[in-house]
Formats: C-alpha cells, structure tokens, sequence
C-alpha cells in the first residue's frame, strides 16, 4: 500500500489523494511542486480592480438610476467566483518528478494527467522570462526521442533554478535507464558491446598451401630361399 504521504526532495509534501490515484506502488517522489503564485496573479488584479471600477459606476448610476446601478456588483461577483475557482485548480495542480517518470495533473472536476518515462526523455530546456526572473518562476521544456508527447512545456515553476538542478540530476543521472521503463533498443546498459573492427594496417602471415605427403607402396621380396622378407627399400616406389 502507498503511504499516506510523502515528503519529496525539495521539501514539499504530496497529499495522499494525489499518491493513490497516480503513483505507481513502490514509486518514490523526487520532485513535487504546485504552480508558482504569480499563476494567480492575473485574477487576482482583476477582481481588485473591477472592485474600484464598480464601486465608482455604482456611485455614479445610483444617483442617476436608483437602485438599478447596484446589480452591477453582480458583475464584480462573478469576477470574484473566478478567483476562487482559480485557487482551488491551483491546489489540485502538481508536477511530480519520481524514480520512474515525470507527472503532471491539472483540472479541478475534470482531470487531466499527462507523464513521460524518463528514458523517454533527450533534452530539457529551461527558461526564464524578465518577469519570472523578478518574482522567482521558470519554464521547462522537455524533449523526446522524435515523438510528441502529452508532457512537453511545464510553465510555473517555483525555484525554478534549484527544481532544475533536481531534475537534471534524476533525468540525466545513474537512475535515467530503468529496466521496465524503457526498451532494449533505447537503454545503452542493455545493448551488447560492438565488436572491435580490426586494424586495416595490421600485417597478418600468409598461411603457405600444404602438400600431402607422399604416400609408398610395400611390396614384400623373397629371399634366395624362396620366401618372402620384409625387409626392403622401397623409398623408390612411390604414387
């Protein structure tokens, strides 16, 4: 069974509702991080400025409308439903980087999961804009071996320098290649060793042709006596 939470690397906490519904049993988190706070940003200024521009309309239309010029509040309300809306996606949105794989789940009703095995993984650009560098967020922008994938620009990043560090060192470090992750042909400790080409400048011997040996006929002689003797030249019989 997971445990009910996990404190990662960088010191974030995953809840245990984000380790039970995407981590694979046995899978150790390296990396977690929500979206950095200047995502909010934007709502967040609307809803403050909308709250002046009404406060001023309404003052405007009550005295030449009544209490008809109040109902434009219903406006700044919708503006501030948003943001609310926007905080809880904020909370439910994570990147994860594990032992296996990059994770990142965004949606508040609807889900969205996107992840990318780390053997997958050839390149990862990081980017900074004047913006991000002056309140502290970054971009990555992974890359696969020829292959679009559902993870590819991550935007957001808090501490960006450090979380890349991090990263660099899971992505591209002793643990990238992991048997059940990636394939035969794409992990470099599996594939068999390529044999040595010989060296074209190497003077090897010329084997010489053997000659068979030649072969001699005994043919037996008889003695004086009549019989046979064995004992005989015969190296001038030959076939």
């Amino acid at each position: 069974m997971l445990r009910s939470s996990q404190v990662a690397e960088s010191g974030v906490k995953v809840s245990s509702r984000i380790l039970s519904r995407y981590l694979l049993q046995g899978e150790q988190v390296k990396v977690a991080t929500r979206q950095h706070w200047a995502s909010l940003a934007e709502p967040l200024i609307t809803v403050l400025a909308g709250f002046f521009v009404m406060a001023w309309l309404s003052t405007l239309l009550v005295d030449a409308f009544g209490a008809v010029g109040l109902h434009l509040w219903w406006v700044w309300i919708a503006l501030l439903v948003r943001l609310v809306w926007r905080v809880l996606e904020w909370r439910e949105n994570w990147f994860c980087a594990t032992n296996k794989r990059l994770l990142k789940t965004d949606g508040l009703v609807t889900h969205k999961v996107a992840m990318m095995p780390l053997g997958k993984i050839t390149d990862l650009s990081y980017g900074r804009s004047v913006i991000g560098r002056a309140v502290g967020y970054g971009a990555f922008t992974l890359e696969s071996a020829g292959q679009d994938q559902a993870l590819r620009f991550i935007n957001w990043i808090p501490d960006p320098d450090q979380t890349y560090r991090l990263i660099c060192a899971i992505v591209f470090g002793e643990e990238r290649f992991d048997r059940e992750d990636s394939l035969d042909s794409e992990d470099p400790s599996l594939r068999a060793p390529m044999p040595t080409p010989p060296d074209p400048t190497t003077v090897y011997p010329r084997l010489q042709p053997q000659r068979p040996s030649p072969r001699r006929l005994h043919i037996p002689k008889k003695s004086a006596t009549g019989r046979e003797s064995d004992s005989f030249d015969d190296s001038d019989i030959q076939w």
